[in-house]
């Protein structure tokens, strides 16, 4: 299972985000413990060439199927 979300800055200010994830299998149970990754764009650009690129982070989803980022140092972030 495969997807991704971009998210990119705007012209507003913002002093703090968050990115959250929750994920699911095909018939829609949350799944824990499984890895989320994420790519700022320069990384990304390199992982779209080669998936076995490190991710910029990277968190396991807890108990409730969820990953939490608080990406306040990225300017861009993809997930996958």
């Amino acid at each position: 299972m495969l997807f991704m979300v971009a998210c990119e800055k705007g012209n507003e200010e913002v002093k703090e985000a968050k990115v959250v994830v929750s994920v699911y299998d095909e018939n829609g149970k949350m799944i824990t413990g499984v890895p989320v990754k994420m790519y700022n764009e320069k990384d990304y650009k390199i992982f779209e060439k080669d998936n076995l690129t490190l991710p910029t982070a990277i968190i396991q989803t807890n108990e409730s199927g969820m990953a939490t980022f608080v990406p306040q140092l990225f300017r861009q972030i993809r997930v996958a």
